[in-house]
């Protein structure tokens, strides 16, 4: 069985998700310095996302390349949260 930790506000789930979906390589960088305070299971989980956003930014925004950038990470997030119940 799993423990959850309580993290502050600054390292919050939606907080870090927002932060690497608006400004990822800002994001990236916020998940890479609080390293030691995350879970190993939490940091996959949002380098993954910051990923996946920093790919978006770097390719070619045609319809179908942001399209499936947003499921993929829908796909994340909906993942990740089925596993933690």
């Amino acid at each position: 069985m799993q423990t959850v930790t309580s993290y502050p506000w600054s390292l919050r789930k939606m907080f870090v998700f927002f932060l690497c979906f608006i400004l990822p390589p800002i994001g990236a960088i916020y998940i890479l310095m609080n390293k030691e305070a995350l879970q190993k299971r939490d940091f996959i989980l949002y380098v993954l996302f910051a990923a996946i956003n920093i790919s978006l930014m770097i390719f070619d925004r045609s319809m179908w390349m942001v399209a499936g950038h947003y499921v993929l990470g829908a796909i994340v997030i909906v993942v990740s949260n089925m596993n933690k119940r």
